[in-house]
């Protein structure tokens, strides 16, 4: 701790900068004493404890506040929002902004319009956060004129259920994703984490997410990128979904630094592929693994299918017998109340596929050579276990009868050991094997899955702040920058360990670490920490004297760890928010319907901390929402365009088919006469034969009394021959001049799809440039 803070000083607020602006247009006391907030910049408390006035100057150097100060000279309708300003907001003690260009801080300053607007965004908006369907809100402009009468704003609400459709699917939705494209652009890396299930509309429903370091919010974040429906959903067609999706909105597939996925065979495979293709343009995945929550689940559910408990079949009779039951259920939350108010009152459903939820075993997956550890604990001797870390705990053969616990010793609970003195000797025995089968399975599959020899992911522990002079640091950071591809230049990992000695000894604030501390109802103290993502934003924006980053290689390579993925929770929570949406009774919603409801329900904890009403709204999102209905109306009419393309197409396409069909038939029957005339041309080259055999003979013979038979043979032969030959020649240029009919139909009818795909992905290019 340093032995003396500078505190901020109020008198600073009547200086001016080098502009010679005052620097109360942007300068604000932050939320400690010794901190400062730059509202132009929307920064987070930048420290002043050690500089004082020095540091304020070192950031209005910074490039960044000299284009924004510039913006807000030349540029009236550049304002600066904080939240004691903003509309409906609540009090905070923190001193948070939202800087928006242009923005629109209050109805004061923006048209009639626009209020009406910004009253029918708020609802939409609150529609999407609240799963409402598009139906439940008719009559809704009524509601609002009868329960505020004296409104002007709510007279003018329009919102029934077709414009509250397309405002979200073309007007927020898309506003809020290009927002998270510009943030995501902003960033050095990013993961994609990914996942499908099968929704209500009995399609496949992959939902995309991204995790990185928002520089907006100098935080790890998790956003909602997209959905895509699909029917079949093998490995290569969703690699392409993919690959699609980030062609269409400009993002660099080289600046993908790993996949969040769960383990079946059918995600590996998507990484892999993936990975081929970041190899293509000199890049590669960083690969730990899937889920490691999943892994965990499936370690416990190995164990308890180990034994012939049938625990899972119990729970779900359990949970149907009182489901199916209202009476049952009352009479069990009474006699709960009875014996202990702390007991849950609702059985919960046991979903075999989900998480660890068959006597919450694991709340969460923090550390998982702890979680090995205590497993092994549960029925292995503690001198056979030690004080093993990661790797040195997959030695541990736990399946010899030496190292386990006695049946007295092994861990099952004490509620568990005093129902055992109703068993007999021999169901004791059972028991215990029982036990000491489950343990082991949980045990082999824990050490066959869990990464416990990955050296990286231990090196990682550096990052915590109890960690921050470890005499390994340096080592271990250089090795972490080593192991993320093409993340760091030789010449950055050469920095690494200078930049971390210099970490080690920085002066750290309390408050940087610590949130708060409280004390309990028994006067127990507790101390809550801040995010791990809170305290190194901190380190990594102390400035030097010329108000550069003392940290520039830390920063770029811790910015990108901390958004490794370490599980699958994030896409599963987005099922929830799917099953609130896309219900059984709302399964006609569109692709584009389905996005836009999630990315107005993801801005909603983005930007609105959790709450709507805390969604900053500036003119370019009115505007979006104003336009929602031409971009609506447009691609209505493109729709419109392609389906009357493709009725004529449809029609031409019968048409031709029948044409077709008859130019078949056609063929046929000439194949038929040209089949029958090669009968007909044996019988004559029969009768030419008999009649050249029949010249031969007399010849030989010097008999002529049967040459004249013989001429007639040959004649008539000879003439059918002739005639044969001119039909079946003109049969064949008959049937030549149908197949090139034909043909010619089969072209007209490929040109003319490939026709209306071209004008239809022009009309599809021309609606989003008019969205946009």
């Amino acid at each position: 701790m340093p032995l003396h803070k500078t505190k901020f000083n109020a008198s600073w607020l009547e200086k001016l900068d080098f502009d010679n602006t005052p620097v109360k247009r942007w300068l604000k006391q932050g939320g400690q004493q010794s901190t400062f907030v730059c509202t132009l910049c929307k920064t987070g408390d930048l420290c002043c404890g050690n500089k004082g006035w020095q540091s304020i100057e070192c950031h209005m150097k910074n490039k960044k506040h000299s284009d924004n100060l510039k913006l807000l000279k030349e540029n009236n309708i550049f304002t600066i929002r904080t939240e004691s300003n903003l509309i409906h907001s609540e009090q905070s003690s923190s001193s948070n902004v939202s800087m928006t260009t242009p923005a629109a801080p209050s109805t004061k300053n923006i048209s009639f319009s626009d209020q009406v607007t910004r009253a029918e965004t708020l609802w939409a908006m609150n529609a999407a956060r609240h799963g409402y369907s598009y139906l439940s809100c008719d009559g809704s402009s009524d509601l609002f004129k009868k329960m505020f009468p004296d409104s002007n704003i709510a007279q003018q609400i329009k919102m029934e259920r077709v414009k509250l459709s397309y405002v979200i699917s073309h007007g927020l939705g898309p506003f809020f994703h290009r927002g998270l494209i510009q943030d995501i652009k902003q960033c050095e890396r990013f993961v994609l984490c990914f996942d499908e299930q099968k929704n209500h509309q009995n399609s496949k429903q992959l939902d995309l997410l991204l995790k990185y370091w928002s520089v907006q919010k100098q935080c790890v974040v998790t956003r909602y990128y997209k959905s895509v429906l699909l029917g079949h959903a093998p490995a290569h067609t969703i690699r392409d979904s993919i690959l699609d999706s980030f062609r269409t909105d400009g993002i660099d597939i080289k600046r993908l630094l790993m996949i969040g996925r769960d383990n079946p065979n059918v995600n590996k495979t998507i990484e892999k592929l993936l990975d081929e293709e970041l190899k293509k343009v000199g890049g590669e995945l960083l690969k730990i693994g899937p889920c490691h929550i999943h892994v965990v689940h499936n370690a416990f559910k190995a164990g308890t299918t180990k034994s012939c408990w049938h625990i899972h079949t119990f729970c779900i009779d359990i949970w149907s017998w009182f489901r199916h039951s209202p009476a049952r259920k009352e009479d069990f939350a009474n006699i709960a109340d009875e014996l202990d108010e702390t007991i849950q009152k609702t059985i919960l459903y046991f979903v075999c596929t989900r998480w660890v939820l068959l006597g919450k075993v694991v709340d969460r997956i923090l550390k998982l050579s702890d979680l090995y550890r205590v497993v092994l604990l549960s029925f292995v001797t503690i001198e056979h276990v030690g004080n093993k870390q990661g790797g040195e705990l997959l030695s541990v053969d736990y399946k010899l009868a030496e190292k386990q616990l006695n049946d007295k010793q092994i861990k099952i609970g004490e509620e568990t050991r005093k129902s055992l003195t109703l068993l007999s000797k021999d169901e004791k025995e059972t028991f215990f094997q029982d036990v000491r089968n489950i343990f082991h399975s949980i045990a082999l599959y824990l050490k066959s899955n869990l990464p416990l020899h990955n050296s990286f992911l231990r090196d990682l522990k550096i990052l915590g702040v109890s960690y921050r002079s470890d005499p390994q640091g340096c080592d271990a950071i250089v090795r972490i920058g080593r192991y993320i591809p093409g993340l760091l230049s030789v010449n950055e990992i050469d920095l690494l360990s200078d930049e971390w000695l210099l970490y080690s000894i920085e002066t750290i604030d309390d408050s940087w670490v610590v949130k708060r501390k409280y004390n309990d109802v028994d006067g127990k103290e507790h101390i809550e920490y801040h995010e791990i993502d809170f305290y190194w934003d901190k380190i990594l924006s102390i400035v030097r004297h010329n108000g550069c980053s003392k940290y520039p290689t830390l920063s770029k390579l811790i910015k990108n760890i901390l958004i490794i993925s370490h599980g699958n929770a994030d896409v599963e929570r987005g099922f929830s928010i799917n099953g609130n949406i896309l219900t059984e009774d709302r399964t006609l919603l569109s692709e584009k319907s389905i996005n836009g409801l999630r990315a107005t329900y993801d801005a909603k904890s983005f930007s609105g901390n959790g709450s709507v009403h805390k969604v900053p709204i500036n003119i370019e999102m009115l505007r979006a929402v104003q336009k929602s209905a031409a971009s609506y109306k447009d691609e209505l009419l493109k729709n419109k365009t392609i389906v009357a393309a493709q009725e004529q197409v449809n029609k031409q396409r019968e048409k031709t088919e029948i044409e077709k069909k008859k130019l078949l038939e056609q063929e046929n029957e000439l194949m038929s006469k040209y089949k029958k005339l090669q009968t007909e041309q044996k019988t004559a080259q029969l009768l030419l034969e008999e009649g050249n055999q029949r010249i031969g003979n007399s010849l030989r013979k010097r008999d002529f009394t049967d040459i004249q038979a013989a001429y007639a043979l040959n004649k008539i032969g000879t003439e059918k021959m002739k005639i044969i030959d001119e039909d079946m020649s003109q049969i064949m240029k008959d049937i030549s001049m149908i197949q090139q009919k034909r043909a010619h139909a089969d072209r007209e009818q490929s040109n003319k799809k490939r026709k209306l795909a071209a004008e239809q992905v022009l009309l599809e290019e021309n609606a989003t440039k008019f969205v946009k």
